[in-house]
């Protein structure tokens, strides 16, 4: 169960390692379903292999999702459409949006305090940027600009960057600036700054939700895929990790039921359906063609 796993889990974390965590932080992970659920898992899995003394909240739509993030390592849960859902205003230190919604988003810019980490690659204009996945995709960081990091950036270049290397960090003055820096051309997907890089935004008045989270001095970090061999070598160092499978494979299927299987998959009671493949035929044989 946990070997099909391996790639949303590897992008877990690496998720769960890019934030940054210190002693006594209250991290929340928003949305979490399939990918949500793993990035609780990773970062119980770095809690313990750390020894951090922070704490894990779920932040969900239905009690029964809280159900199994505690499962997976949370420490609690709260609804995020309860009526006590204004308590949460700026009461964790980190947030991790696996939402894949513009709307989750904003809701986690409300939550955070010091750093929201964007998991989400939906595509969408969200928070006030049209190029969030390109954000994501890069593993760009956005932060707000001051005098202590204006020695670390360059400024942009007012034109696309057809023959601009990438600098590894720049400074913007607007949000479309920062749109700019990811994605200077529709016909190249590089950006003015580096995969990793940095974007420096100067303050700005402009109403929109990126623009007021950075004023209030929070960080907007962002991670994508995992490595596969630190994956495993976490897998074989945490045995509680490598039983995650357990609970997040929720329904079984042969693969003679496969039609039967994706329809499950869309369903909102699964998180993870596992299909069995027909048996390998023996001794390196292969199925005639209408086994295949």
């Amino acid at each position: 169960e946990t070997a099909v796993l391996m790639e949303p889990l590897a992008a877990a974390l690496r998720a769960a390692e890019v934030v940054s965590l210190a002693p006594k932080d209250r991290v929340a992970v928003i949305g979490p379903r399939r990918l949500g659920m793993l990035v609780i898992a990773a970062l119980a899995s770095r809690r313990r292999t750390e020894g951090l003394d922070v704490s894990i909240t779920a932040l969900v739509r239905r009690e029964s999702l809280g159900s199994t993030a505690l499962a997976m390592g949370a420490d609690e849960f709260a609804l995020t459409n309860g009526p006590d859902v204004e308590r949460l205003a700026r009461s964790f230190d980190v947030v991790i949006d696996t939402t894949a919604s513009p709307d989750g988003f904003l809701q986690a810019c409300d939550f955070t305090r010091r750093e929201l980490h964007l998991k989400s690659t939906h595509g969408q204009p969200c928070g006030g940027l049209v190029h969030t996945t390109a954000m994501v995709v890069d593993e760009v960081s956005l932060r707000p600009w001051t005098k202590e990091s204006g020695a670390l950036a360059a400024p942009a270049p007012e034109q696309s960057a057809g023959c601009f290397p990438g600098a590894p960090s720049i400074v913007v003055d607007s949000l479309a600036g920062v749109d700019h820096a990811l994605r200077p051309s529709p016909d190249a997907e590089r950006g003015l700054v580096q995969p990793l890089g940095t974007i420096y935004l100067r303050p700005t008045d402009e109403d929109a939700a990126i623009a007021r989270l950075l004023a209030r001095g929070v960080t907007l970090t962002t991670s994508r895929c995992g490595d596969f061999r630190a994956t495993l070598a976490r897998l074989t160092a945490d045995p509680e990790l490598c039983r995650v499978g357990a609970t997040m494979v929720t329904h079984r299927f042969h693969q003679s039921e496969l039609p039967a299987a994706f329809q499950k998959a869309r369903e909102r009671d699964c998180l993870k359906a596992l299909v069995t493949p027909l048996a390998v035929p023996p001794h390196g044989g292969t199925y005639g063609s209408s086994r295949a």
